[in-house]
Order: structure tokens, then C-alpha cells, then sequence
């Protein structure tokens, strides 16, 4: 049995051998144009993963991670979903405000956090790992703009470490990618005056503690944001700048650096008239460039917009804008950290005082001609207990309402303290770190004026944190004094319940004769002082009254001045409305800080300049689907990829050269080509590498007619969609190449023949040549292609296809350099419940 099983698999396998040689027929008995070669299945892509989601997904926010396997989307019901390649979702969620839809979403280049654009002007970015918003841009001072584009790039600026050896290498997109997220860090060459001049402290400074959840900052609640956010760069990360760049329309461009630094807003009328209502549709950079490029319509035009990103640049400001950006980054989240631990302060000592406030709020009802002070007083001097205060005590108040009110103050006091301690005295300190930073960047670089910073507003803004941080240890020091006083008084009145609630007729003791330990004098203290009047009230009212107005049209005093308004407070010769307190002096640092940073976005504003549009599509003769930006002998060349709509088997690529001299750019050289991949549809189009395109391709026609062996299967050039790989690089003498041509772009397409409407320079409908670049072939099923997205990461590059009724996609493993990193890069853990949504709202 043994021998005639093994016979019958050999005979199998013959069987299947004969099929293939069967079909594989000399090059010139195959004619152009005819595909009844794809009649049998080609290569297949090894299937990574397929989900089926229940609500349909938005085609255009389809985002495959760049470092990780994680695919974000988001569905018609506005709801935005990160899967993992098991389906297993990581994120989702949706916003609490009713009737905003999601525009569009994007990953950082490290793949760190996802931004997703709302329809009322608002970027969240989102941790993937914590499952929660880290922070949100508010760009509604746009106006009546709708975002339409997101674009984040990663970019080295010119006097970098890592800028000077990717010119000196000549490395590829990948390369420069690794070295500006800090991944090959050993490799830089040492630079001992750089090392010194970015010798960050703050590697040694202990890390900042959570802060209670549920509030509105809910990023400080999770300990893998908080090291995100204030963690110092290392190695290469240093000079890395993340560029996010938010299209608008009509004609808007935001700028943002560092996840949460905005540069502003800018109209795209000062480049050109002919842009006040366009419509940004893509945004492409290179890490090795300062010119980004942007791709607008308007009225059936497309434009092709380079964007110099001029601070990117110039040696005097380039060369320290990371160090500049990441600390003013992390300047504003230490301010949102301590604006965020005065919001509780001020709301739970609010909290603990309502209900002692209550309790004497019922004596006073209870004895309208008396007062609580007083006769608390009198009955802790004399020892004689006036009727109504006994009736308080044993009626109202009672041991259960006493241990309220003891855990109330006393859990006040201890939460003021921690948090002074723990929280706010931490985040100044690194404050000033920062700020000093800063001030030594300003007072010892010439690049001052370039840098926007201003040596007086840091001084300010350093004034403004010694005054906090005073204010800080005086709370510290008088909520200890005011624990130890209430503890007295709670033994105290403890003692005083028992004694007036007391039988004489019952078989206990009398309380009276225990002996209990009182302190008195400190008693008599909290009795005619912080029981009704707390000095820590002074500093952390939360008055309404005080308005956001009245705060920043006064002027917030200098640290000497405000030492002396201490010293006069404690002797009681000043009075209590003139005295600032912690909701105040936040403010004041608040304002300052917001000065400071709008001088250095208005200096890095002034180095943004837009270049003069180039029309590269009219009258809707094709559809542009991507856009790569590459480094091409130090030349700067932008890839654009179109899909026609009249001859919708035709593939368009334009090549556009720009000429980069001191971060100013030109265009030098238009070309374009044309390939035509036979009779049939091209539903969509990506780029991958630095080499090559994907092209999704629906066979049409009649089949041909062919003889096929019993049990092999057929794949009709009608029903079957498959993924092309193209290289879309000019060369010449290779018939699977573009042939690149000048060209002028014309006004109108009916101005005359154009690459749109002529014959395509380049053809690939040849069998031979054709079977050479299919990479899969989805036959004709329930899953139809539609769409797809294409990972471009070196070691790990994945296609996903979503399907027609986008319901369903599929990830595809490229195989590309798998043999040095079969399963691609190692993955941080995102251990999440799978069905936590997170709060689109909160940031």
C-alpha cells in the first residue's frame, strides 16, 4: 500500500509538471494584447491576514502603519479602528460631539501615533499603545476650512550629524528613515563639540507621576504616554524634526513640528492667485530635503506646489531647530501638565471643604443669634457646652458625621500635599530646566534672531516658574501646619461627642474623666483660623469672578516683589485681595509662555515660503492616485501617479526635477510617461520603493480560446483583477520602463495632443513582458479589489486590499528583503482590551 501511495503522489506531481509546461507557449506565439496566459493563476503573495469589518470603510483613510503591523481605517459610521494582522483591534473609537465626520487619517513616520482630522478643524493624535488622545490641534482659526489632506514627514535639517552623512552616503529613503528615527545610533560619528552643546540633563531627572484619571488631560493618566511625551531624545532622534502638515480648503496649509508645536497657518493666495479655493489633496516629503510638495485642485486643475521649509535649511537656525522644537515641545506639555494638577487642586480642595461647611451651615440654622466660631471657642476654653452646640454635636453631627468630616479635611490636606510634592513641584523644576535651555541656546548661539527667541521673555517666563515654585513650598509648608492643627481639633471634638452624648444612668464610664492628650493651644489656633478661614484658601480659591481677562490684563510680579507679599502675608500686613495665588500665577505663566512660543512660530513662519504652481492635470483627463518624493544625485524628484479616465488602461507618471538652492526651490525639468497595460481597467495605483509602483488591474475582453488540461483551473481576462508590479524609474533600452519625454503641461487638454490622448510611449501588453510583472491575481469571487495601500518599509513591505464593498481586506507580504528580517521589526507590546474604545474627543 505504501509503494502504490507513493506512486499515485509521484504521478500527481507529474501530472502538474506537464500542466505547467503545457502552458508556457513560445514568446512569439503569443500575440500583443493577448492575456490567455492569465487563464492560469501566476505567483501568489503569501496572505498575512483577512477581516471582515461590520460597517463599510472609508477608502481614502485606509493607513498601514510604517513600523508596525497595524492597519488603522475608519468606517461611514465615523468610527476609527486600528487592527493588528490577527484582527484583533487596538483602537476605536468615535466622537462624543454628534454629526462630526472623520476627513482623514495618517500615521507618524515612526508609527508612534495615528492623527485623524475631524470636519470641525480638529487633529487628535492618538496613541496606539495607550489607547488614548495625547493631544489635539485646534486649527479652527481657519475659518470656514475643512481639513481634506494630512502629510507627516520626518526631515533632517542642514547642519545635522545625520543630514551630513546621508549627503555623504547618498542613502535611500529606508536608510535615512532608520537614522532620523534613531534606529542605527552607534553608527554616528562622534562630535564633541555637538555632544556637549546637546548635553541634556534631563536623562537624570526622575520622571513625572500620573496624574488622576478621568480628568479632561487624560494623556497625563497613562505611563507610556507620559514617557512619550517627555522622555529626552537620544542619538540620531536628536536631529530628526516631524513635520505635520494639514491641507484645508479652500487654499489653507497648517503647519505643526513636533507632534504639538504649531508654526500657523498659511494661504496659499501668496503663492499664487489662481489658489485661493483650491483643495489639497496630497502632501509627500523626503527626510534628506526642506522642500515638501503639495498637490492641489480647483476647478477640475490639478497643481503641483513645492513648500519650502526654509528653517529646515539655514545653517544659522537648521542646525539647533531640533533642540529648539523638541523643548518648546516639551515646555508646552509641562504647562498643560501643571495647569492640569492646579485644575484638581483648586477642585478637590473645593471638594473637601463643602461638607465641614455644611455641618456648620445646620448650627447656624439651628442657632440664628449664635456663631459657630464662638461658641466652638467658649466650649473648648470653658468646657461648658451651650444647649443648641450639644444639640449639634449629638443629633447632627453625631460619631458618623465626625469621621466624615475628619476624612474629609484630612484627605484634603494629604492630597494637597502630594500633589505639590509629587506633581507640581516635579513639573516646575523641569521647567526651569527647559527654560534655562533655552535661555542658553538664546544667549550663546547667534542664531538668536533666527530662532525667534528673545533672552527677555525667557528671563520672564523663568520669573514666572520661581514664583510658582515658591508659592508651591509655602502651600507644602502651611497644609502641614494645617494637618497638624485639624488633628488636634478632630480628637478634640471626637472627645466632645462622646462626652455630651453621654447617660449618666448607663453602666459605662463617663468620657469625661478619660484622660485624652489635647493640644490645646494649636486647637484654640484651628479653631479662630483655619476652620472657618484657611490660609491655604487664599491661594487656591477657585473664584469665578476671577476672569481670564483680569488675570492677563494685570502684570504678574516679579520674584522678589511676590517673596516680600509672602513675608507681608504671614504678618498679616497684607490684605487678601491682593494677594496672587495658584490659579493666577498659572495663568500668568500660561501667557508668557504662549508669548514665547508665538515668537519663535513667527520666526520659523517667516522662513515658509510656497513656489509658483505648476498645472499638471486639466478638464479631469486622469485621476492622480500617489506621489513619491526621491533624492536622485542630490536632485530632489517628485514621482506622480495618475490613472487615466478616459483610456482607463492606461498608466500616466509624471516626473518633475527641483532644484534646491538654499532652501529655495525651482522647478528645472517636467517629463512624463505614459504605459498602457493592454484591454482593461486600472482601479488603483501606489508606490512602493524607490524602484517600483503597485498597479491594480481589472482584465477585460473576451477569452481567448484555449485548450486547457483537465483540473487546471481557469482565470478568464474578464473576471480576474491583478496587482502589477511596475518600475516607474526612466531607462532606456528596456521595453518594461517608462520612456520619460518633456513636457509642457497645457492650459486645456483641448489646447491639442498630449501625453493623455496620444499613444502610450511604453507597452506592456505583451504576454511575454506581461506575465513578468504580475505579483497576484484575485480571481472572480466574492472579494472583487477596489482599493489598495502599500507599506513601503524596508524588510516589512505589505500590500492591503480592500474590497468593493469595502467590507472586506486583505494584507499581502511583498517578500521584500525578508531573508535579513523575515517577520520585520520587533513590535512593542499593545497589550489592550480589544473592545476599548477610546474618547475621540478628549485630548
Amino acid at each position: 500500500m505504501g509503494i502504490l501511495y507513493l506512486g499515485a503522489i509521484f504521478f500527481k506531481k507529474s501530472l502538474l509538471s506537464w500542466n505547467v509546461e503545457f502552458h508556457r507557449e513560445p514568446a512569439e506565439m503569443t500575440m500583443p494584447g493577448d492575456h490567455s496566459f492569465l487563464e492560469t493563476p501566476g505567483e501568489e503573495l503569501p496572505r498575512l491576514a483577512e477581516k471582515t469589518v461590520q460597517q463599510p470603510v472609508k477608502a481614502s483613510t485606509l493607513a498601514y502603519c510604517p513600523t508596525l503591523d497595524l492597519l488603522a481605517l475608519a468606517t461611514v459610521e465615523e468610527k476609527v479602528y486600528v487592527y493588528r494582522l490577527n484582527g484583533q483591534r487596538v483602537v476605536g473609537g468615535a466622537s462624543k460631539t454628534p454629526g462630526l465626520s472623520i476627513q482623514t487619517i495618517h500615521w507618524k513616520p515612526n508609527g508612534q501615533l495615528l492623527a485623524v482630522a475631524w470636519s470641525d478643524n480638529h487633529v487628535r493624535l492618538i496613541s496606539p499603545e495607550t489607547n488614548r488622545v495625547i493631544h489635539e490641534i485646534n486649527i479652527s482659526l481657519a475659518g470656514e476650512s475643512s481639513i481634506t489632506c494630512l502629510g507627516w514627514g520626518t526631515s533632517l535639517p542642514q547642519g545635522s550629524a545625520g543630514q551630513s552623512r546621508a549627503a555623504a552616503s547618498g542613502q535611500g529613503l529606508d536608510s535615512l528613515f532608520r537614522h532620523a528615527t534613531g534606529e542605527h545610533a552607534s553608527d554616528a560619528l562622534p562630535d564633541l563639540p555637538r555632544d556637549l552643546a546637546s548635553l541634556d540633563i534631563e536623562g537624570a531627572i526622575p520622571k513625572l507621576s500620573l496624574l488622576p484619571s478621568g480628568k479632561d488631560e487624560d494623556a497625563f493618566s497613562s505611563r507610556a504616554t507620559m514617557d512619550a511625551m517627555f522622555s529626552p531624545l537620544k542619538g540620531t532622534e536628536d536631529e530628526a524634526v516631524d513635520v505635520l502638515v494639514a491641507g484645508l480648503s479652500p487654499g489653507k496649509v497648517y503647519v505643526t513640528v513636533y507632534n504639538c508645536f504649531e508654526i500657523g497657518l498659511f494661504h496659499l493666495s501668496t503663492a499664487s492667485r489662481l489658489l485661493s479655493n483650491c483643495r489639497p489633496t496630497l502632501h509627500r516629503s523626503h527626510p534628506s530635503s526642506s522642500t515638501h510638495t503639495l498637490l492641489l485642485e480647483q476647478q477640475g486643475c490639478t497643481y503641483f506646489v513645492p513648500m519650502d521649509l526654509r528653517f529646515l535649511s539655514l545653517s544659522a537656525s537648521g542646525e539647533h531647530l531640533s533642540l529648539l522644537a523638541s523643548k518648546s515641545t516639551q515646555l508646552q506639555n509641562l504647562l498643560r501638565y501643571i495647569t492640569q494638577v492646579q485644575v484638581i487642586m483648586l477642585s478637590e480642595w473645593k471638594a473637601c471643604q463643602e461638607l465641614p461647611n455644611r455641618f456648620i451651615q445646620s448650627f447656624n440654622d439651628i442657632s440664628p443669634d449664635s456663631d459657630f466660631v464662638h461658641a466652638t471657642y467658649h466650649l473648648a476654653a470653658s468646657g461648658h457646652c451651650w444647649p443648641e452646640m450639644k444639640e449639634w454635636l449629638v443629633d447632627i453631627l453625631s460619631e458618623r458625621g465626625h469621621k466624615r468630616w475628619e476624612k474629609s479635611i484630612s484627605s484634603g490636606y494629604e492630597l494637597i500635599r502630594r500633589m505639590v510634592h509629587e506633581h507640581l513641584l516635579p513639573a516646575l523644576e523641569r521647567c526651569a530646566v527647559v527654560v534655562c535651555r533655552l535661555r542658553g541656546l538664546c544667549r550663546y548661539q547667534h542664531s538668536n534672531s533666527s530662532l525667534g527667541l528673545s533672552l527677555t521673555d525667557l528671563n520672564s517666563v523663568l520669573d514666572s516658574t520661581s514664583c510658582l515654585t515658591l508659592l508651591a513650598h509655602h502651600i507644602l509648608h502651611r497644609s502641614g501646619v494645617e494637618a497638624r492643627l485639624f488633628t488636634s481639633f478632630s480628637t478634640w471634638l471626637r472627645h466632645e461627642i462622646d462626652v455630651q452624648s453621654y447617660d449618666p444612668g448607663s453602666s459605662s464610664n463617663d468620657p469625661a474623666e478619660k484622660d485624652i492628650e489635647i493640644d490645646y493651644p494649636k486647637l484654640l489656633d484651628y479653631i479662630k483660623g483655619p476652620m472657618m478661614n484657611s490660609y491655604l484658601s487664599k491661594f487656591l480659591a477657585s473664584d469665578s469672578s476671577t476672569t481670564e481677562g483680569s488675570i492677563v490684563n494685570g502684570e504678574c510680579p516679579t520674584y522678589e516683589v511676590f517673596k516680600k507679599s509672602l513675608a507681608k502675608l504671614e504678618c498679616g500686613r497684607l490684605a487678601d485681595e491682593r494677594v496672587l495665588g495658584l490659579r493666577e500665577l498659572t495663568s500668568f505663566l500660561a501667557r508668557r509662555c504662549r508669548a514665547l512660543f508665538v515668537q519663535i512660530a513667527e520666526a520659523q513662519k517667516r522662513n515658509v515660503l510656497f513656489g509658483a504652481p505648476i498645472q499638471v492635470l486639466a478638464d479631469d483627463a486622469a485621476s492622480i492616485t500617489d506621489m513619491k518624493m526621491l533624492m536622485e544625485d542630490d536632485t530632489v524628484v517628485a514621482y506622480i501617479a495618475a490613472r487615466g479616465n478616459f483610456h482607463t488602461h492606461r498608466l500616466f507618471i509624471l516626473r518633475i526635477v527641483l532644484r534646491v538652492e538654499n532652501g529655495l526651490s525651482s522647478v528645472s525639468a517636467v517629463e512624463a510617461a505614459s504605459m498602457g497595460v493592454g484591454s482593461g481597467v486600472i482601479k488603483d495605483i501606489r508606490f512602493v520603493d524607490d524602484e517600483h509602483l503597485l498597479c491594480l488591474w481589472q482584465s477585460q475582453g473576451k477569452q481567448t480560446t484555449t485548450h486547457l488540461p483537465r483540473g487546471a483551473q481557469a482565470y478568464s481576462r474578464a473576471d480576474a483583477t491583478h496587482l502589477l508590479k511596475l518600475s516607474y524609474k526612466p531607462s532606456t533600452g528596456n521595453p518594461s520602463r517608462p520612456a520619460y519625454v518633456a513636457w509642457t503641461p497645457p492650459r486645456t487638454q483641448s489646447a491639442g495632443p498630449g501625453i493623455f490622448t496620444q499613444e502610450p510611449s511604453t507597452t506592456i501588453a505583451d504576454g511575454a513582458i506581461f506575465s513578468n510583472h504580475i505579483r497576484h491575481t484575485f480571481p472572480a469571487d466574492s472579494f472583487r479589489p477596489a482599493h489598495i495601500e502599500v507599506n513601503g518599509r524596508k524588510g516589512r513591505r505589505v500590500v492591503c486590499v480592500l474590497s468593493q464593498d469595502r467590507q472586506r481586506y486583505k494584507i499581502f507580504d511583498l517578500g521584500e528583503d525578508q531573508a535579513s528580517n523575515e517577520h520585520g521589526e520587533d513590535e512593542p507590546s499593545l497589550d489592550k482590551k480589544e473592545d476599548e474604545d477610546v474618547d475621540m474627543m478628549s485630548g
